[in-house]
């Protein structure tokens, strides 16, 4: 049986996904799959957490005696340089492939995707003014995100202003102050793209504190989907939705291939996107219409609590009548439309997993049965889901 470590600095939002890819195609594999925590520390000193964990590299080698690696970008060059793991199949995870050792394999982030999401997400608004705020000023991924997006805007005939100078988030006045600056200089109305959600929050802030209304004069997208970040900021954050889970799945197939062929090259891959989560702070009606805005919101929050039309109806200070021809004049869709699109999202987000039953998507989605869901999936998308889940895996 082969062991593959995981080997991470720590967990969080996005390597929970990793891993989740990573368990799912060693499934079929019968691999010794284990997630270890450990920082550049714990590669020269023994230490163990209160649980007991053991975080040596050195104890780590002895007691897994793994055959493949994937490795985080932060740690890789302390890790990759043990003597013992420097001739081990490796993948780094989420790294600049332009700056990898010669030999060495990553998994990435698709910047072209990503790009090209924002800018369909962005153009649709109308906007004649575009720009793009970085994480920081020498990270790969916001680099190659901005230089995307600036390209595939350039395509369209669309200018991109850029955030410039020598900043970082780790200071964090002096970064907000820089996007307050920033933001206030832009010619509105103005659609923003940023790095992450984190920053995105931050363009939210500087928006909020300059009196800028979000989206009518300037609307935000993130990258990420944190939903603590998206949902909790003010108005909530429409972001770009990273396929972290299926760069863990794409992150096993490579470690897969060098293990089998030891000795052998084998090219980096990105991974891409499951679109955007639409929120408030992209949500934009050539027709403003206060009362869809608020009901829209909440059919995003509640459709999968088995809400009614009547429940979204009282959003509005008018009859139901009215509420629904003032609904389809600004949206282009009924509210029963909105609800099952909504609903069936988050059925496709379930879907992703092969471990999660049908029934249980069904219920959790605000379906009273899973035939009811089946038959509006197939009106929705044109397939099954069973068919619709496949498809999410094939060739990869």
């Amino acid at each position: 049986m082969k062991t593959v470590l995981l080997l991470q600095s720590g967990c969080g939002f996005h390597s929970d996904l990793e891993v989740s890819g990573v368990m799912r195609y060693s499934q079929g594999k019968g691999w010794n799959v284990k997630l270890v925590e450990c920082g550049p520390a714990a590669l020269s000193r023994f230490s163990r957490s209160s649980a007991g964990e053991i975080s040596r590299v050195d104890e780590i080698i002895r007691l897994w005696k793994p055959t493949g690696l994937i490795v985080s970008p932060d740690i890789s060059s302390y890790v990759l340089a043990h003597p013992e793991l420097k001739d081990l199949p490796s993948v780094i995870w989420d790294s600049d492939p332009s700056v990898l050792p010669s030999g060495r394999t990553c998994v990435y982030s698709d910047a072209e995707v990503i790009a090209k999401d924002a800018a369909d997400e962005l153009v649709r608004l109308g906007f004649a003014n575009y720009a793009y705020v970085p994480f920081d000023d020498d990270t790969h991924w916001s680099i190659s995100r901005g230089r995307a997006f600036n390209k595939v805007m350039g395509q369209l005939g669309y200018d991109v202003s850029v955030m410039a100078g020598h900043f970082t988030p780790m200071c964090v006045s002096s970064h907000f102050k820089a996007i307050k600056s920033f933001i206030s200089s832009l010619p509105r109305p103005c659609a923003v793209f940023a790095a992450c959600d984190l920053i995105a929050e931050e363009v939210l802030t500087a928006c909020r504190a300059l009196g800028i209304d979000v989206p009518r004069e300037i609307a935000v997208l993130g990258v990420d989907d944190d939903r603590a970040i998206c949902e909790n900021a003010r108005p909530s954050l429409s972001s770009i939705r990273s396929n972290y889970e299926e760069g863990g799945y794409i992150a096993a197939q490579l470690l897969d291939e060098l293990m089998r062929n030891q000795g052998k090259t084998v090219a980096s891959r990105g991974f891409g996107t499951f679109g955007v989560a639409r929120r408030a702070s992209t949500r934009r009606f050539l027709q403003e219409d206060r009362g869809v805005v608020a009901a829209l919101e909440y059919i995003r929050l509640h459709a999968c609590e088995d809400i009614s039309v009547d429940n979204v109806v009282e959003r509005f200070q008018c009859g139901r009548r009215m509420a629904e021809m003032r609904f389809r004049r600004v949206v282009g869709k009924t509210i029963v439309r909105c609800i099952h699109e909504a609903r069936i999202d988050q059925v496709k987000k379930l879907l992703i997993n092969p471990s999660v039953d049908l029934t249980l998507i069904s219920d959790s989605c605000g379906y009273r049965s899973l035939v009811d869901m089946r038959r509006v999936f197939k009106r929705i998308t044109g397939c099954s889901p069973v068919a619709w889940r496949r498809l999410q895996w094939r060739g990869m």
